[in-house]
């Protein structure tokens, strides 16, 4: 038979054990695009948490993690590490989504999604939108992109070039004296 003492200390030491295994610090949250979109099976999904404290610096990547498989919207993401246990509370950090499609960004988060380093259990929610694309011509022997979901088929759009309205000549500014003008008594 136990003494009580050896059953408070058994018990405490199963306590201790416990605590020590907690999960580790972790950023989670969900991405979201702006406007339904279907993406095709080999998308893939880039999270990553970056150092932006200095405007005058490019941001510093803390941890980064890639999805593939991504279903239907909105994807979860989970970010952990040792990188997100050091997050100085002094410093900004952000989240940075992008969803890749043949290795170009096609879905990027516009708006900046804050870490909070104090509150690292709350849930963040992402938005990405749309990467704008450029229309116009191909230059000549340049392959033309795989028709599909981003390149639709058919030749490219141009675009022609804008055209100024002529200047209006009856409208006239404040007159104003010559530099002879104004010396002359």
């Amino acid at each position: 038979m136990r003494s009580p003492l050896a059953r408070i200390l058994a018990f405490a030491g199963v306590a201790l054990a416990v605590a020590s295994c907690q999960a580790p610090p972790s950023v989670t949250g969900r991405v979201s695009p702006r406007a339904r979109v279907e993406l095709p099976h080999d998308a893939v999904l880039e999270v990553q948490v970056a150092d932006v404290s200095r405007p005058d610096a490019a941001p510093v990547v803390i941890v980064r993690r890639d999805y593939t498989r991504l279903g239907s919207s909105p994807w979860p993401f989970t970010l952990s590490g040792s990188g997100v246990r050091a997050l100085d509370p002094t410093h900004v950090y952000a989240v940075q989504a992008r969803i890749l499609v043949d290795g170009r960004p096609a879905l990027v988060n516009k708006r900046r999604t804050v870490v909070d380093p104090t509150r690292l259990s709350d849930t963040l929610d992402v938005i990405v939108d749309p990467v704008a694309r450029t229309v116009g011509v191909l230059p000549d022997g340049a392959a033309s992109p795989r028709a599909g979901l981003w390149n639709p088929p058919g030749a490219p759009a141009t675009l022609p070039a804008p055209m100024l309205p002529p200047p209006d000549r009856s409208a006239r500014g404040p007159a104003t004296a010559s530099a002879d003008a104004r010396l002359s008594p």
